[in-house]
């Protein structure tokens, strides 16, 4: 159970906030003198009420900002959940609650950098896969190849074409093509899978030797398996951000990389452009200073 208001953790650090600070006035006070040289401690009388509001006053506001301080955090972690803060308390040093919080802001902050530089890959790729499927199949490519895709493709338009008709739309290839997600495209580089009878889609065969190998004329020499494990990660780390999850243990420079990589085998222009625009490179920096950032 989580418990709000002041634990006991910033209970006992308030304690000890307030015998500091009280140490701290009674050898200020001490240590003060007036015009006689008399020490403040043998004047109150003469110095009257309020000669210490100033310094009780500020110490008052500092143990109160204290306890504001301890309160937030228990209000953040509990809309959080304890669980999903650990992974990241379980990152920094002495599993410290502000430093997990900074931990968490970079880690959503990087991903936000990340997913527009993701973005133009998934539309890059599927534009490029589309364009050589329709020079090989024809504008209706999807309603044309039952004895080449497997079920897992089959379904995936099924579920395009149901969810546009559900709306009222036209379906139109270019609703079905924006209406398939990124892991379609990045499938179709796969091996591929069982068919609706029972035997097995070569995609090697089928669709990479004879189109989608074209969709890629700024690499030499491409491997479709290698091809696929690249787009595959990548493909993983979109969801993470999608759904999100911690990204902060992953090499997300190289990540960056492999983005620009795979896009500018499509369009090496379209890969400057991204590379212009994007956030990641300033960010990463960061990871290691967790000073506040803004996301």
């Amino acid at each position: 159970m989580v418990r709000l208001g002041i634990t006991r953790e910033c209970a006992r650090a308030q304690q000890w906030n307030i015998g500091i600070t009280a140490r701290k006035f009674a050898g200020t006070s001490l240590s003060l003198r007036k015009k006689n040289n008399t020490p403040v401690a043998y004047q109150k009388a003469e110095a009257g009420p309020g000669a210490y509001e100033t310094d009780m006053a500020f110490n008052k506001s500092a143990v109160k900002d204290f306890s504001r301080k301890c309160e937030i955090l228990d209000a953040v972690e509990a809309a959080l959940s304890p669980e999903r803060l650990n992974t990241y308390r379980d990152a920094v040093e002495k599993k410290d609650r502000k430093l997990a919080l900074q931990l968490h802001a970079w880690n959503t902050a990087i991903g936000a950098a990340l997913y527009g530089p993701l973005q133009s890959l998934e539309i890059t790729l599927r534009n490029a896969i589309n364009r050589q499927l329709i020079s090989k199949f024809g504008v209706s490519w999807y309603e044309n190849m039952d004895d080449v895709l497997d079920m897992g493709a089959l379904g995936r338009i099924a579920k395009a074409r149901e969810e546009l008709e559900g709306v009222g739309r036209n379906v139109s290839a270019s609703q079905i093509v924006a209406k398939l997600p990124f892991g379609f495209w990045v499938l179709l580089t796969g091996r591929g899978g069982p068919r609706y009878d029972r035997s097995k889609s070569n995609y090697e065969m089928m669709l990479w030797r004879p189109a989608l190998r074209l969709a890629f004329p700024y690499c030499d020499s491409l491997s479709r398996n290698d091809l696929y494990k690249s787009l595959n990660r990548l493909r993983g780390l979109r969801n993470r951000i999608a759904h999100h999850e911690p990204i902060f243990t992953r090499n997300l420079e190289a990540d960056h990389e492999e983005i620009l990589k795979l896009v500018g085998w499509i369009c090496p222009k379209t890969a400057e452009l991204i590379k212009k625009h994007s956030r990641v490179l300033e960010l990463l920096p960061f990871r290691d200073d967790l000073r506040e950032i803004k996301f």
